[in-house]
């Protein structure tokens, strides 16, 4: 029995040393992990600018291919949504202008960049 107790009160030395260093995990309900701790790049990586933001990437792993691939898609949306709203409102104007036979293949391609406008702001939250 004094094994195991030996061994927590060892690992919570070890925490209490690793906190005295600032590592501990970045709390986004006390502070803003962005602000304090963490910085995106535009490849879409993370990395950490505080002890606290390198332990809490390593340890959650915000630096795998699949999360990367997200941030920079989210970006590249940012980037996309305003100017995909403009062709939509465009292509709306020149519609309201078009003979029959044209207004209806502008419709749709409204309805798509719609779409994917709508698509993407559910997708990112933006």
């Amino acid at each position: 029995m004094s094994s195991i107790s030996g061994r927590g009160a060892s690992f919570r030395r070890s925490i209490a040393i690793m906190q005295t260093k600032g590592m501990r995990f970045a709390d986004p309900c006390q502070e803003d992990p962005y602000q304090h701790h963490l910085v995106e790049t535009e490849d879409g990586r993370v990395t950490g600018t505080t002890p606290c933001g390198a332990y809490t990437t390593a340890h959650i792993r915000l630096h795998r291919n699949d999360v990367n691939r997200w941030r920079r898609l989210r970006a590249q949306a940012l980037v996309d949504l305003p100017l995909l709203t403009a062709v939509a409102g465009s292509l709306e104007l020149i519609r309201s202008a078009a003979p029959e036979p044209d207004r209806q293949k502008l419709e749709a391609q409204i309805a798509a960049i719609r779409r994917r406008i709508d698509e993407s702001k559910l997708r990112f939250g933006t």
